[in-house]
């Protein structure tokens, strides 16, 4: 499986950010783990595991918050998302029934702005 470049949009301070995946196959339910959920505090953490997981994704400031890093490890790739403190309230992360998207969903807060 490869991890392809993320798409960001933005509507009602809502950002959304979909991870697409590519050859391979898709995520298994069991594949997607949430390290870090408490994004209000200005940081969070996913992994996606699988075996013989790669990543094509160009990660990174794209001028939408929050900027987006990532580490290839032995099974997996985990991705790190940094914020400002308190920019956001929550983060909920999901997988596409298909396996074929990971789709990280962040509530910007009222007056972060």
């Amino acid at each position: 499986m490869i991890v392809l470049t993320p798409v960001s949009r933005t509507r009602d301070r809502i950002l959304t950010v979909t991870i697409p995946l590519g050859s391979g196959g898709a995520a298994r339910f069991d594949s997607l783990a949430a390290t870090d959920e408490t994004i209000k505090d200005g940081s969070a953490s996913l992994a996606i595991w699988q075996s013989g997981i790669s990543s094509r994704a160009a990660l990174g400031h794209d001028n939408q918050r929050p900027d987006r890093h990532h580490a290839t490890i032995t099974g997996g790739i985990v991705v790190d998302l940094t914020s400002a403190p308190n920019s956001f309230e929550t983060l909920r992360i999901a997988r596409r029934a298909d396996g074929r998207r990971v789709i990280l969903t962040l509530a910007e807060r009222f007056n972060s702005r």
